[in-house]
């Protein structure tokens, strides 16, 4: 036998876990959208890294149109970069040997300007060099990135400041719903508590409550029952006071008036 949903949970329990879903959702939702609209741009190099290997392309283009194949071999070994001028077969114009995962990587280049991945931590970057004049052109200068210089390096610390953002901001919008759905209520109870003590036992709070609020609306009916029946209860032990005290007052003036008499008779 089914039991209704109603009948385990209240619908403030349905509510609450229903805000808190709602909040958790919003949080990975609105997360996730901010990182793929900032992601590519978080994994872009910054422009001085790009000046640098422009210049370097520059270089390169230089010693080319010189044929100095001898002066661009060492100045490709002394860079900080791992660089190659390569022409249109992919092949070193240096004759420099290649290594075999390098020229893996090579079907994998990246353009200087577009975002670098994050699954490489040393990308190869290919700038063409089209003022450079070879036999075999165009040529093309292949740059493997440090990986200390990868945007992927900071990535990680990026996502989780973006996502702390947006939680603590989702989580703000939410308590702020709570505190209207919950504090509030709470609020006009105490107000209504408090004149109750104050001896203000006309105090009525269920105006300030609504029935789509079952579990509120029904606390603040209750209590403004009570507040009824207390009411009602001063106002009958105020008339039994008054009841009683005209009934005693009638016999007790009659024996005033008697004794007035007697003692008027007794002086004659």
């Amino acid at each position: 036998m089914s039991i209704p949903i109603t009948g385990l949970f209240s619908g403030l329990q349905v509510k609450l876990f229903s805000y808190f879903t709602l909040s958790l959702l919003a949080i990975l939702l609105i997360a996730t959208g901010i990182e793929r609209v900032v992601i590519n741009r978080l994994l872009t190099l910054p422009q001085s890294t790009q000046d640098q290997i422009n210049h370097l392309a520059n270089q390169a283009t230089d010693l080319v149109n010189k044929e100095a194949l001898t002066a661009l071999t060492r100045w490709e070994q002394n860079q900080a970069f791992r660089v190659y001028v390569l022409d249109k077969d992919l092949k070193s114009i240096t004759k420099s040997a290649l290594h075999p995962h390098f020229i893996f990587k090579l079907q994998y280049i990246r353009q200087l300007h577009l975002p670098m991945g994050n699954s490489v931590r040393k990308p190869l970057i290919g700038i063409p060099l089209p003022n450079a004049h070879h036999i075999n052109g165009p040529l093309t200068l292949v740059v493997q990135l440090n990986p200390e210089l990868h945007p992927a390096q900071k990535l990680t610390q990026s996502l989780w400041i973006i996502r702390v953002l947006v939680g603590i901001s989702v989580l703000l919008v939410f308590t702020s719903i709570l505190t209207r759905y919950l504090i509030t209520p709470l609020k006009h109870l105490k107000l209504g508590t408090q004149a109750l003590a104050s001896g203000r036992l006309d105090t009525r709070i269920a105006q300030h409550f609504s029935v789509k609020e079952p579990e509120f609306y029904h606390l603040a009916t209750e209590f403004d029952h009570m507040a009824e029946q207390v009411q009602q209860s001063m106002q009958n032990q105020k008339r039994l006071l008054r009841d009683v005290s005209h009934e005693l007052r009638t016999p007790l003036a009659r024996q005033e008036i008697a004794l007035h008499l007697l003692a008027k008779l007794s002086e004659s």
